[in-house]
């Protein structure tokens, strides 16, 4: 993915000089791949383009994992009980995402603990943070 965008935007490359000029080259790459980082609920569902084949694909499905896992990684390692259930309720449409039929039991499973999570008195809610 990093080659082809590197193909594709030769001179790009040529102003990183520096960490913002770098993280802006990176999430630039992302957009050109549609690996958005936030929902955006106007932005239309983009269907496989011409170009695009299955190992394309898989790529860009492995780099979304690989941000959640970083994800996931740095709100442990922080103890950020908010970023963990942010990242749950995103892990709720990524894996009815991946089902054609949307019927996945870990998208059920995750969403009922969410529930019971919210229901939970003040009490309850503080000892799991």
């Amino acid at each position: 993915m990093f080659d082809r965008y590197i193909d594709e935007n030769p001179k790009l490359l040529d102003g990183v000089s520096n960490t913002e000029t770098a993280v802006g080259f990176i999430l630039g790459m992302f957009v050109s791949f549609d690996v958005h980082l936030f929902f955006d609920p106007s932005r239309p569902v983009k269907e496989k383009q011409e170009g695009e084949d299955d190992m394309f694909v898989y790529c860009r499905d492995m780099v979304t994992r690989f941000m959640l896992s970083l994800a996931y990684d740095v709100c442990e390692e922080e103890g950020d009980a908010e970023g963990l259930r942010a990242l749950r309720r995103v892990m709720v449409s990524y894996f009815l995402a991946k089902s054609k039929k949307q019927d996945s039991k870990y998208a059920s499973f995750t969403l009922i603990d969410l529930v019971v999570e919210l229901v939970g008195s003040e009490r309850t809610r503080r000892r799991m943070d």
